[in-house]
């Protein structure tokens, strides 16, 4: 009489049962490096910390700044179908130069920027790629032998079954300035969809603020509530 088979024992799920793992709560760092006094230290942060909030306020600022520019520039290049010139900004005494400037070639376009410059017929220019790092490069002493060039592109097109593109020039597509005079012979709604990819505006202020005048100006704006309480009570 056969026996009967031996039942297997059950397979537990060790994902199922794994025990939860509780984060300890992030404490302080006990920190047992010597301490040592560092003239200057104090006023050096105070000034950091101040870089880092003039820097969010600029940031902050300068997209109104911007809007008023950008109109005045569409319009102006509009009228005349080609990019404006310059302007210079007034406020209060306070000039500085306004510039609508073509992208420069150091911000190649990106694929999808180029596709929406084809989609309006705009030209771009496509330009060599002087320092493309993580790629074999030609030694920049020797690109201008022209023999050595042609000597040793002559030894690798020799090799037998070598493809006809397996040495490629690395190249970026960049505006120029034909592509900022075309975009104002475009209807203003299509200025509108490109004009962020093709154009930077400058604002380079003329004024020379000392420090105290450039600290007044900077309290005034950020707390001009207290400012307007003092001017009352006086």
């Amino acid at each position: 009489m056969a026996k009967p088979a031996a039942r297997k024992a059950p397979v537990t799920n060790v994902f199922a049962i794994a025990p939860q793992v509780t984060k300890k709560p992030a404490g302080k760092k006990n920190d047992n490096r010597e301490h040592i006094d560092v003239k200057g230290l104090e006023f050096y942060a105070a000034l950091t910390a101040l870089a880092k909030e003039i820097k969010t306020l600029i940031d902050v600022e300068r997209p109104a700044i911007d809007d008023i520019l950008d109109k005045h520039f569409i319009a102006a290049g509009l009228k005349i179908e080609k990019r404006p010139e310059s302007v210079r900004g007034v406020e209060n005494g306070v000039e500085a130069s306004c510039e609508f400037r073509k992208r420069g070639e150091n911000s190649p376009l990106k694929p999808e920027e180029a596709d929406l410059l084809r989609q309006h017929n705009l030209p771009f220019a496509v330009v060599p790629v002087s320092k493309d790092s993580g790629r074999f490069v030609i030694n920049p002493a020797y690109e201008k032998d022209s023999d050595l060039m042609t000597r040793v592109g002559e030894a690798i097109g020799a090799v037998e079954g070598l493809p006809r593109d397996f040495i490629m020039q690395a190249t970026k597509e960049v505006v120029t300035d034909e592509t900022i005079d075309q975009m104002f012979k475009l209807k203003p709604a299509d200025v509108e969809k490109v004009k962020d990819v093709v154009r930077v505006l400058a604002i380079k202020p003329a004024a020379k603020f000392d420090i105290q005048d450039a600290i007044a100006h900077l309290v005034r704006h950020v707390s001009p509530s207290e400012s307007r309480t003092e001017g009352k009570a006086e």
